[in-house]
């Protein structure tokens, strides 16, 4: 693979990557006729984004900036194109924009699923010279130089591996069609092969890269010094984080907590959470009950909190048994199983197929994605016997739950990315990056992909970073 500043390393040309059946021109008439470049490089770009896995939820929206779009696209028919892309059904636009707060969602429309991609040149110099320059300046430009520099770094970090695009398209056409919806796995290895690396972050805190959303059998075309990558990641990474989320925000309550020399206990109108100095972070589990926001502001971040302890099994801090217990499951890396032993000894099954009637036994998927779905980011409305069991197992913990989703379902799941972001990509990777031996250091959420013989360092810098924050998590290294 050409390397980074090689004297002989010519960049791609510019190509827009369209499903096969897509035409432009369909969907543009009359004076938009002119602007087959504008949703050519819109449905491109969707696509490229999708396949970096920043698809949001079940129905895999990407969010895309207005202003990002306006500097490619033809400014004042960008929202004309873009309308009449979705008035002819070949994109949908969700329903969360915000004036403001939260740009528009976009996905391609499902009769484009099978679709091969097609490499199409465009023709507007002025828009071949914007995305030229585009790709020049190499990176987003994020608002915080911290970061910015960062999202450089990582960026440079892809020019270490090289790809067998070879046998990468060999596994990619053994894959069942589920596998590789809108032909992902093409896009991902021929902007590996071509080294237009990216690395974006997103409003969460989580940077999404070349590999966020490469297939696991297809990792095998991917090598560092002529062997295959390793990684050290984070086992029940979300249980985890959010056991560390409460446990800081306990902590907090604990030293803030104005009424903890005081032998009368508050009003329960006032401050539920804040009880007698024996429980003083005991939330009323019960799901109707309306909890007011925390008296610490906003802004605060409790990970950054001097007054942390490290959570000890034989001195649990008085903390109530049942945080004690997640926590303690969690941070030491069995709480799915945990909870599959108990919610099969209970006897709660799940339908063999959706809808089915004939039933099975739990497996660790089923935890997994039951917990995602019915813990984490509970809609409202409808009952949930895995929800039910989790309050019931872990009250203090599901409390906080529902005292975060009030508002907004998603709140807790985006509190959670900001979490693990800024323990491993601001934290341990950062930290990895400067090391003296300067070892092969990629994200991929809650894991860093490192090199064969450099795993050890990487360990070395979650374990330096467990210290910093007085919390514990379990890791589990591999083969990538």
């Amino acid at each position: 693979m050409c390397k980074k500043k090689s004297v002989s390393c010519e960049r791609s040309e510019v190509v827009f990557r369209l499903p096969c059946s897509f035409v432009a021109s369909d969907y543009l008439k009359g004076p938009l006729a002119k602007r087959t470049d504008c949703l050519n490089y819109l449905v491109s770009t969707i696509l490229q984004r999708q396949a970096m896995g920043a698809g949001h939820g079940n129905d895999d929206f990407v969010t895309l900036n207005a202003g990002q779009l306006n500097k490619i696209m033809a400014k004042d028919d960008t929202r004309a194109v873009i309308e009449a892309a979705v008035s002819g059904g070949a994109i949908v636009i969700d329903k969360h924009y915000a004036k403001g707060s939260h740009s528009r969602g976009y996905r391609l429309n499902e009769r484009f699923k099978n679709d091969k991609i097609v490499k199409v040149k465009p023709t507007d110099r002025r828009m071949i010279d914007a995305l030229e320059r585009q790709r020049n300046k190499h990176q987003v430009h994020h608002k915080d130089p911290k970061t910015s520099k960062l999202i450089q770094q990582m960026t440079d970090e892809f020019y270490k591996i090289d790809i067998d695009s070879g046998l990468a398209r060999e596994v990619i056409s053994s894959l069942p069609e589920e596998s590789n919806p809108f032909d992902r796995q093409t896009i991902i290895i021929e902007d590996l092969a071509n080294e237009n690396f990216i690395v974006f972050p997103t409003r969460w805190g989580r940077f999404y890269n070349n590999i966020s959303g490469l297939h696991s059998q297809v990792r095998t075309a991917l090598s560092y010094k002529g062997a295959r990558l390793r990684s050290a990641d984070l086992k029940n990474s979300q249980p985890a984080f959010l056991g560390l989320r409460t446990h800081l925000i306990y902590q907090h309550l604990i030293h803030h907590n104005p009424y903890r020399d005081r032998s009368t206990v508050p009003s329960h109108n006032h401050h539920p959470h804040l009880l007698s100095p024996h429980h003083p972070v005991h939330l009323n589990p019960h799901p109707h009950h309306i909890y007011p926001a925390h008296p610490y502001p906003d802004n605060y971040l409790p990970y950054d909190s001097d007054n942390l302890a490290i959570y000890d099994s034989e001195n649990p801090l008085a903390y109530p048994s049942d945080l004690a217990l997640f926590i303690r499951e969690v941070s030491e890396g069995h709480f799915y199983e945990s909870l599959q032993a108990e919610l099969n000894r209970k006897g709660v099954t799940v339908p063999t197929i959706k809808h089915a009637k004939t039933r099975r036994k739990m497996e660790r998927d089923d935890i997994k994605k039951g917990f995602m779905t019915h813990v984490l980011a509970k809609k409202k409305g409808y009952p949930s016997e895995f929800r039910n069991f989790f309050a019931e197992r872990y009250p203090t913990v599901d409390a906080e739950i529902r005292r975060t989703n009030q508002s907004d379902y998603r709140n807790l799941i985006r509190e959670l990315q900001r979490l693990e972001a800024k323990f491993v990509i601001h934290n341990v990777a950062a930290g990895a990056l400067l090391l003296p031996s300067k070892p092969l250091v990629l994200t991929l959420h809650d894991c860093i992909i490192t090199g064969e013989g450099e795993t050890d360092l990487i360990v070395g810098e979650f374990e330096r970073g467990f210290r910093e924050i007085g919390y514990r998590m379990k890791l589990e290294c591999d083969i990538f």
